[in-house]
């Protein structure tokens, strides 16, 4: 039988657990995944002849910024964060899922954004909050998560339709190809093979299923936002913040792989700046709401 020190402790253990393995997320997300290159991929340098994949390694930053954020916010009040959990569940699981099913690739590192993400929501400190949270979803939110889902929607159709058809024709050039082929060799058997953006895509297939994972991801952030579960308000910054980038990236390199060029940068900026301005529109009604005598709000956070 455990005595009553044992049990007093277990909390303490838990709960340094959770902090340790939170840490070390934070550490791996940051330095092991492409979040450096939300700053590095301005600065790519792009050979004669070649695609520029600019926009691609800023975007994969900005999607792995999500689940950093997310990991951070845990480490202060992890009970009032619970959308910053969710935020950093969702892009890991729906990149995964992507990469597996689109690109057909499975890497044994993708272990460890499964296996850490489940110990932290496993040992999380508001784990019944976690599996049965507390909704006060924003009309106003929603409205502007469904304005901004069709056109992500279609983007990401696009960028899997891109992937699969490259994905299908890279494996059959590059294994007939002997293994001490010329460059120009690899070129013009490339060119044989397919043409327009199959062409472009064919070297690098797996970045268009990431960015079609990228704007999945921007779906599913702005919903949870827009359900207001306790912490949403960093999630509402945060994923409007990463569509900004994507379409600041799109107008500064509008011929890049993936860009949408001007109109559609400007329009993904405009509505990250809508989101957040209308966040902070939603949780001023919510601290008004809050310091009437008497009432109360669950959507703050």
């Amino acid at each position: 039988m455990e005595s009553s020190e044992t049990r007093s402790a277990l909390p303490v253990v838990k709960r340094v657990v959770f902090v340790v393995l939170v840490l070390v997320s934070i550490l791996f997300t940051a330095l092991l995944t492409p979040v450096p290159f939300l700053v590095l991929g301005w600065f790519v340098e792009v050979g004669p002849g070649e695609v520029s994949h600019k926009v691609h390694e800023i975007s994969f930053g900005a999607l792995f910024l999500l689940p950093l954020v997310g990991l951070i916010a845990q480490l202060r009040r992890p009970h009032s964060k619970i959308a910053a959990m969710y935020q950093v569940v969702l892009p890991l699981a729906t990149t995964i899922v992507v990469l597996a099913v689109v690109a057909g690739e499975g890497d044994p590192i993708t272990i460890l954004f499964v296996v850490f993400p489940l110990l932290i929501v496993v040992l999380h400190p508001a784990r019944s909050q976690l599996l049965r949270p507390a909704l006060a979803p924003s009309p106003l939110l929603l409205g502007l998560a469904a304005v901004a889902t069709i056109p992500l929607l279609l983007f990401a159709f696009d960028q899997f339709r891109v992937a699969a058809e490259a994905g299908r024709i890279a494996p059959q050039v590059f294994d007939a190809l002997p293994e001490d082929a010329t460059d120009a060799e690899v070129d013009r058997a490339l060119e044989n093979a397919a043409s327009g953006e199959a062409l472009q895509a064919i070297e690098h297939y797996r970045h268009w299923s990431v960015m079609g994972a990228f704007a999945l991801s921007i779906v599913a952030s702005s919903f949870l936002a827009a359900s207001r579960p306790a912490g949403w308000r960093i999630t509402a910054w945060t994923t409007a913040a990463v569509l900004i980038v994507y379409g600041a990236a799109s107008l500064a390199f509008p011929a890049d792989a993936s860009a949408q060029g001007g109109f559609w940068g400007v329009l993904a900026i405009l509505w990250g700046v809508s989101f957040v301005a209308a966040s902070l529109q939603e949780s001023a009604a919510a601290s008004g709401t809050a310091a009437i005598p008497g009432s109360s709000s669950s959507g703050a956070g």
